[in-house]
């Protein structure tokens, strides 16, 4: 797919996403969401952290669940959506219409919408969705967006409070235990035992917990927003990707003895932290492990995710690699800040091998393989 350059001549990472409607129910977008993937169509549902916070903001427009899809499919997406609101207006009759909200009864006693059932002489009741109404709501047609129209008077805010699965729900718990209580618990446990703190099997067990816990966060706002972690790299390893990354590590080592070259002999190189190597059996394994763990957390952060997401705000790739490479140098100030300027220059070598890749695995490979090296035979 082809996109407009800029003044600079380099092609944007992502087209950008255009309104196409906004529905009643944050079910009801997902569900045409789904249908517009079906069909070929990358959408996203916006909105959708509004929806729970509704009982304090005032519900109307501009709260609605919004359906995106990229600008240069926008009129496939509405001829979808049209067939979608044909099949859905040829289903319902004028016998077969809730007289309360209007909605396709397809046969039911009970409206999928408002719950309002021919048994109850008009009164509107309140139901359980069975099975045949989850059907019959996925059929209802959804509210299209009109050019230039921002309000609607007669829209109808759909409040589905079983909308959200349980697989949603364990989910997004999951990643608020990732961010704010495993950390701490982990630190606390090390606090406990000081010896065990001090040991390498101790820092290689939290690098790897904490690596897990921000790729996880990551993936799920990747998923949530409707992205295919392939677009960050993420896809099926070749044997290709473990040849390219053994060859980046000895280019890993010429970057760094090149660096080091411009530094002064009198200049002390001490970290700002005692680094401790691992000695036993038990600790190289887990070296090789939460390596592999580190190496794929900062390469997906700070390379795939970083890097894609800062382009459409900086707009050139030079920058969204800059930016990227001293956000990852400034955490590793316990390094020394002569290392730090090493580190700079590795995350800018490793962005733009990631824009020449679009793989994520031959830099993990790559990262992990430099980094045990150095463990291994003491290059601090």
């Amino acid at each position: 797919m082809s996109h407009p350059s800029n003044d600079s001549g380099e092609q944007p990472l992502v087209e950008p996403f255009v309104e196409l409607y906004r529905a009643g129910s944050l079910f009801e977008a997902d569900e045409l969401a789904c249908k517009l993937e079906e069909s070929g169509i990358a959408a996203q549902v916006e909105n959708t952290m509004l929806q729970g916070g509704l009982g304090e903001l005032p519900p109307g427009w501009h709260t609605l669940p919004k359906v995106t899809v990229p600008k240069s499919r926008l009129a496939d997406a509405r001829q979808i959506l049209q067939r979608i609101q044909d099949a859905a207006a040829s289903m319902a009759s004028s016998d077969d219409c809730c007289l309360s909200c209007k909605t396709p009864m397809l046969n039911l006693d009970t409206c999928p919408r408002c719950g309002w059932s021919w048994s109850t002489d008009g009164q509107i009741v309140e139901t359980d969705p069975s099975p045949c109404e989850d059907i019959a709501r996925s059929e209802q047609t959804p509210t299209p967006l009109n050019d230039g129209d921002e309000t609607s008077d007669s829209m109808s805010v759909g409040l589905d409070s079983n909308a959200r699965s349980s697989r949603d729900l364990w989910a997004e718990l999951s990643v608020v235990m990732a961010v704010s209580v495993i950390p701490s618990l982990l630190g606390a446990l090390q606090s406990i035992y000081e010896p065990l703190a001090q040991s390498y099997a101790s820092g290689a067990i939290s690098l790897l917990v904490f690596s897990t816990c921000a790729v996880w966060v990551v993936i799920y706002l990747v998923r949530n927003n409707r992205e295919s972690l392939s677009d960050f790299g993420v896809v099926r390893p070749q044997f290709a990707d473990v040849i390219v990354g053994i060859l980046i590590v000895p280019f890993v080592d010429l970057m760094w003895v090149i660096y080091w070259a411009f530094i002064p002999l009198s200049v002390e190189i001490t970290p700002q932290t005692e680094l401790v190597l691992p000695s036993s059996t038990l600790d190289h394994v887990l070296m090789v492990i939460s390596e592999l763990a580190n190496a794929f957390h900062e390469e997906f952060v700070f390379r795939a995710y970083l890097i894609t997401r800062l382009y459409p705000l900086l707009k050139f790739r030079r920058r969204a690699i800059v930016v990227a490479a001293a956000i990852f140098a400034s955490y590793h100030i316990y390094q020394g800040s002569l290392a730090v300027g090493g580190i700079f220059l590795f995350g800018l070598s490793f962005g733009v091998m990631w824009l020449l890749f679009r793989r994520l695995w031959p830099l993990v490979i790559g990262h992990a393989l430099s980094n045990i090296v150095i463990q291994v035979f003491d290059w601090w």
